[in-house]
């Protein structure tokens, strides 16, 4: 009786190690992260990413099409094993068998974008006490994306084109947060730069 039962064990290891490898599996790099996306049948994925001093995982659902040219989109419902209340969502294209994030989900369709001659303004110094600050939420291939976020009035979206500002060390859009400041406090490390102004990594 020993045999039978050995076989179906090795037939479960088989049929279990066969479902938790991925149907595809892209890699995403620039200057300061390493992603690795992987999808899964039941339409599942995992988005492992790497940074210098820090690495997490997402993970969720996706959809769309996996073939050349195509168009698939995944949605973040965990980080790590925190639930996500905010649920970032991506989009790609399939282009010479990369994924490559486009810029046009709807998450990114609020913010407004700031052009040339509104560029001196985009970030002033603010002593309100209804002011909580100026927030970056991450770059795609086009813009850098920010909030500035208030107490009792409504939060302001933008983005500036990627040339008219240079950001030290940018992340995807929607990976995390940070706060940035016209002010260097103890130090504070540089954000980024133009003509006009230097930003500086409050937290």
């Amino acid at each position: 009786m020993k045999r039978p039962i050995n076989y179906i064990l090795i037939l479960l290891t088989i049929i279990m190690t066969s479902c938790s490898k991925p149907i595809k599996e892209f890699k995403i790099d620039n200057d300061v992260q390493h992603i690795t996306l992987k999808l899964y049948s039941d339409s599942t994925f995992i988005e492992i990413v790497e940074e210098i001093e820090d690495s997490y995982e997402y993970s969720g659902i996706w959809s769309g099409d996996l073939t050349e040219n195509s168009i698939f989109r995944t949605t973040a419902t965990k980080k790590g094993f925190q639930i996500i209340t905010l649920t970032p969502i991506k989009e790609y294209k399939i282009i010479n068998g990369k994924a490559i994030i486009l810029s046009n989900s709807k998450e990114n369709s609020k913010y407004k974008s700031i052009e040339n001659q509104n560029l001196k303004s985009a970030f002033i110094l603010n002593s309100s006490p209804t002011f909580k600050g100026y927030f970056y939420k991450g770059s795609d291939e086009k813009f850098h994306y920010f909030i500035s976020k208030w107490k009792m009035q409504k939060d302001r979206y933008f983005k500036l084109h990627s040339e008219d500002l240079k950001v030290t060390k940018p992340f995807d859009f929607e990976q995390k947060e940070l706060r940035i400041d016209l002010i260097s406090l103890e130090n504070n490390i540089e954000f980024g730069k133009n003509e006009y102004y230097k930003l500086y990594v409050i937290d």
